[in-house]
């Protein structure tokens, strides 16, 4: 059975030419985002985005965060900050703050 999964993806800090590859990592992934914010400061951005899935039997939140996250970092080719919200309906809300300890382990094995 499929589970309703909404995200909050914040990703810093970015150039202003990674904004867009963000996002389309995201939708690459199939999280299309339909809501997206990005915050400048300095040229400097802070991306939030804001997208809707269903999981699989066999998907965890946590397993998605990792995902996203390596699409995220391949695309842009260098180690950012990544932080998911998952939400679900018969859940309680997870945060996964991936850092760069997760980056070198999840990339050596990606």
């Amino acid at each position: 059975m499929k589970r309703f999964c909404r995200l909050h993806v914040s990703v810093s800090p970015l150039g202003q030419a990674e904004v867009d590859r963000v996002v389309a990592a995201l939708s690459d992934s199939g999280a299309p985002p339909h809501w997206v914010r990005k915050v400048d400061r300095h040229q400097v951005y802070l991306l939030e985005a804001i997208a809707e899935l269903e999981l699989g039997d066999n998907d965890s939140e946590q397993g998605l965060a990792q995902q996203l996250s390596v699409a995220i970092w391949k695309k842009i080719g260098r180690y950012v900050k990544i932080v998911v919200d998952t939400t679900r309906d018969d859940m309680p809300a997870d945060c996964f703050e991936l850092n760069e300890r997760d980056y070198r382990k999840l990339m050596r094995t990606h």
